[in-house]
């Protein structure tokens, strides 16, 4: 999880070996005798953000080519996801909303 560390102390920054390639970077922030450990994106931020980025990409292209303006604004609405939630369960809940919601209102303008 994200927490949210105030203060412009002296940082360094650590990396953990999750599985070969993929490296977990830690933020350790040390003010006033106090340590704060913010945690940058896990795995499973990083993987369904792009999971859903991809989706509002493919939305935002067939939106854009049939000129229709519900998929083409539930696509960014989808890209813009992993920047604005941080939680990956939220993250995932408020994506398939957006996605179901995007192909549902599609179909039922028709």
């Amino acid at each position: 999880m994200v927490s949210s560390c105030v203060g412009s102390a002296p940082s360094r920054e650590r990396g953990r070996r999750l599985a070969g390639w993929i490296t977990l970077r830690t933020l350790e922030i040390k003010s006033e005798g106090a340590a704060c450990r913010c945690d940058s994106m896990g795995l499973g931020t990083i993987l369904s953000g792009f999971v859903f980025s991809v989706i509002g990409l493919s939305l935002f292209v067939y939106g854009k080519r049939q000129q229709l303006f519900v998929p083409l604004l539930c696509g960014i609405a989808l890209m813009a996801l992993l920047v604005v939630v941080p939680d990956p369960i939220a993250m995932s809940i408020i994506g398939t909303i957006i996605t179901v919601a995007g192909i549902a209102l599609r179909f039922a303008t028709e």
